[in-house]
């Protein structure tokens, strides 16, 4: 998949630029779906290998969402920075719960259970963070969507304590994507009675 290239003189905006979010993403989605195969198992040897290839597909996947987030369109930088949230979550998570070693007595375990916890904390709080900042974006632009419920749902699973039910923060909108706040807008203007063009108050 190639997406189409821009001179600087002529950087794509409006709908260019949406299509140019949208096509960087599912290239990033394309990575991200091999850095998903990859299951981390024993033994240590094997393991190894799989948490390198899987680091660096994650980093691969990262930079290329950080693409998506650079165009500014919410509805392609709010699925990117979730996706960056979603992919360490997910590596800690495949961490925290990989196989122990057979063989291992009890103190052994212990042990092995520790370095897996030392290793998956730190990439955990990445997850958090690409989560936070999300859904900072999502309240700075008061644009509220698909990928912000996502969010807040992965938050409250990573930090419950701070974060309470999604539906407790959920905006008094109806959760849609798109490339601008206005279509947001105009659905709440009419729920009230007004058309969001007219101004004028329905009878």
């Amino acid at each position: 998949m190639r997406c189409a290239t821009y001179s600087s003189r002529r950087p794509p905006v409006g709908e260019e630029l949406e299509a140019a979010a949208r096509c960087m993403f599912e290239q990033a989605e394309l990575i991200y779906r091999r850095y998903q195969k990859i299951k981390l198992l024993p033994p240590r040897r094997r393991l190894e290998k799989a948490l390198n290839r899987k680091a660096s597909l994650l980093k691969q996947a990262e930079s290329m969402f950080a693409r998506v987030i650079a165009t500014g369109v919410l509805e392609w930088a709010s699925a990117a920075l979730y996706r960056v949230g979603e992919m360490y979550a997910a590596f800690a998570s495949s961490i925290y719960n990989s196989p122990m070693p057979r063989g291992l007595n009890e103190e052994e375990r212990q042990i092995y259970k520790q370095q897996l916890q030392s290793l998956a904390y730190p990439i955990e709080d990445k997850a958090i963070q690409a989560f936070e900042i999300s859904l900072q974006t999502a309240r700075k632009h008061g644009y509220y969507s698909r990928w912000t419920l996502k969010t807040l749902e992965q938050l409250r699973k990573l930090d419950p304590n701070r974060y309470p039910e999604p539906s407790e923060m959920r905006p008094g909108l109806d959760w849609m994507d798109s490339y601008t706040t206005a279509p947001l807008m105009m659905k709440q203007s009419r729920a009230n009675g007004y058309d969001a063009k007219t101004r004028v108050r329905k009878q």
